[in-house]
């Protein structure tokens, strides 16, 4: 029932619209209008966009597709419809076929149909969403620009007709006109949502508001003169409503990309500190590290004051950088040093190290990075005196190399979990990615290096 309602009311309210619009024109009889063609064909046209907008959307999500598959489909069979109506009703009414205007009805009837959908969306959130304009001044540019060629294509479409009986030079000076009304139609349409972003009132009625109010405004400012035909009212108002659903549409929808982004990162910064904690700060590491300090202090007093150190270093390292998502290159760095050196005392020439001094006060690289890609070196490598590992740590234009040489373990475990899990930080906080290069004799992972002031 509540599909058939949805259903009348997307029908019915254009059709509302455009007698009203009929009505209030002193040309013709309302009777006459309704006895018309054009008046059957227009009930069908919005019957049709309703129907796939309320009907075959919840079709296709029955069957499991996600969301742009849905609108895709539901799209396409809207201008599918649309368009083998339009040449029935050629055939029967005009005895022929002309197929470029149910082609580009139907890609009318697509815009209406996107509008419809957003319109729907909007429904079943909450009254009121706010949105959130915290993206650089050339991000907003650049979508306005995008709108205004969305709709300047809007009005090819309307004047198709024109431009096939004309020349190029004719068709511009037929549709220069629209040119002052589009641009004013984005701009107010734009501003219009930025100032009314507080109002408590629900999102549909904001948008439709906002489009009365530029087309409005832009009327009465006269930037296009004509005289009142219902044809080209209808046309106006469908630009500017189109414009402002195109700009909130696009608004809403970074910002649930922003909003999903950042439930993604949290997710992705849990699963960081829970390897973290299951790696290294779990009672096994500590137990394991406290027998190797209990051994030395009974074989070598002053390697256990040494080791000792090194650990509680480690520890307070944990305890300082535990929620921060980047930490000084140079901070790390000495971090590393002293976490090696545990390791160097418990397997002594089972490998050697070097860790790089070039590194600027102002570098940094994602927390807890470096010392993953460590324990992976001694996780997945043989520690072997006679064939001990090399590991170099140096920084390489603006990436630091974690380069290792390889002594293989003859098994296959690897998951790649740690590496997957620091390139997704990255590729979420910084929009890079890390390079990982791998051959048989030597691994090394590339880790972009921050620049901050």
């Amino acid at each position: 029932m509540k599909s058939f309602q949805s259903f009348l009311a997307f029908w019915l309210l254009p059709l509302i619209i455009i007698f009203s619009v009929i009505i209030l024109q002193k040309n013709g009889s309302l009777l006459e209008v309704l006895n018309s063609k054009i008046t059957f064909f227009t009930i069908v046209y919005f019957a049709i966009i309703s129907y796939c907008n309320v009907i075959l959307t919840k079709y296709f999500e029955s069957k499991k597709n996600d969301k742009k598959s849905q609108i895709l489909l539901s799209a396409l069979s809207c201008f599918i419809i649309v368009f083998v109506f339009s040449i029935s009703m050629n055939l029967i009414f005009e005895r022929k076929i002309n197929l470029f205007p149910p082609f580009f009805q139907g890609l009318i009837a697509i815009a209406v149909f996107l509008i419809e959908y957003l319109i729907s969306i909007l429904f079943k959130r909450k009254s009121n969403i706010e949105i959130e304009f915290s993206y650089s001044k050339f991000f907003y540019f650049k979508l306005l620009l995008f709108v205004f060629f969305v709709d300047s294509i809007f009005i090819f479409l309307l004047t198709i007709d024109t431009f096939i009986n004309k020349t190029l030079i004719d068709y511009y000076n037929h549709i220069n006109v629209f040119i002052p009304y589009l641009i004013g139609v984005v701009v107010l349409s734009f501003f219009g949502i930025l100032f009314s972003n507080k109002l408590k009132i629900n999102s549909v009625t904001k948008i439709f508001l906002i489009s009365l109010f530029s087309f409005l405004i832009l009327q009465f400012l006269n930037i296009v003169k004509y005289k009142f035909h219902l044809g080209l009212v209808l046309n106006f108002f469908m630009i500017s409503l189109f414009s402002t659903c195109l700009i909130y549409g696009f608004l809403y929808y970074y910002n649930q990309k922003k909003s999903i982004g950042k439930l993604k990162l949290q997710n992705i910064q849990k699963d960081a500190q829970y390897l973290e904690l299951k790696n290294q700060i779990n009672p096994h590491f500590l137990f394991n590290n406290l027998n190797t300090l209990i051994s030395f202090i009974e074989v070598n007093p002053t390697k256990a004051i040494d080791f000792g150190h090194n650990l509680a270093n480690v520890y307070r390292h944990y305890l300082k950088k535990q929620d921060e998502d980047f930490v000084s290159l140079k901070d790390e760095l000495l971090f590393i040093k002293e976490y090696l050196e545990i390791y160097k005392a418990k397997f002594e020439n089972g490998f050697n190290f070097s860790i790089s001094e070039e590194f600027k006060g102002n570098q940094y690289v994602l927390s807890s990075s470096i010392q993953e890609l460590i324990d992976n070196i001694f996780k997945h490598n043989n520690l072997d005196e006679e064939n001990p590992i090399e590991i170099k740590i140096y920084t390489e234009n603006d990436s630091l190399i974690i380069y290792n040489s390889v002594v293989s373990k003859n098994v296959t475990d690897s998951t790649s979990f740690g590496l997957n899990n620091i390139n997704k930080r990255y590729e979420i906080l910084t929009n890079s990615s890390i390079v990982i290069t791998n051959d048989k004799d030597s691994f090394s992972v590339q880790l972009p290096i921050l620049n901050l002031e």
